[in-house]
This record gives C-alpha cells, structure tokens and sequence, in this order.
C-alpha cells in the first residue's frame, strides 16, 4: 500500500509538470482495497486493472519500471506506449 501512495504522489508531481498525457486517477485513501483483493486472488486469476487499482498490478508482479514506463506513453510500457494510462494491465 505504501509503494502505491509513493508511486502516486510522484505520478501526479509528473502530471501536474504536464509530463504525463492523460490523466491520474489516485486511489488515495483507497489502497487497501485493490492490494486486499489481489492477496485474495488464486494462481491463475486474471485481472483487468483500470484506475484506481495500481496496488493490484503491484501485488500481481508489475513493477514500478513497467507503471512509469506506461503513464509516460513510452515504448517500454506494457501496451508499448500506445494506450497512455487507463489501460495497463
């Protein structure tokens, strides 16, 4: 949860410089909600994260490389920057 806020608060400093093209939808306050119900996924499970479920991409194996990489639209990300930050998963 607390890599989440982190991750975040940096996420809407890089959004507020207008680095970030889109928007940030922050699951402040919130956290405990998606890393709470990816601990209670199964081995094989298949989640489809939109905003506010950061935390699930976490607990599930993304990294904070791969979450940067995507809010930045750059090629690295897990859509290879071509659908910006709603859809990460």
């Amino acid at each position: 949860m607390r890599q989440t806020r982190m991750i975040e608060e940096r996420l809407s400093a890089l959004y507020r410089q207008g680095k970030i093209p889109g928007n940030v939808h922050r699951s402040l306050g919130q956290e405990g909600c998606a890393v709470g119900s990816a601990y209670a996924m199964e081995h094989g499970d298949i989640f489809a994260p939109l905003i506010r479920n950061l935390g699930t991409v976490f607990v599930r194996g993304g990294t904070p490389r791969q979450i940067f990489a995507q809010f930045l639209a750059r090629a690295t990300g897990p859509t290879r920057g071509r659908d910006i930050n709603i859809h990460y998963g």
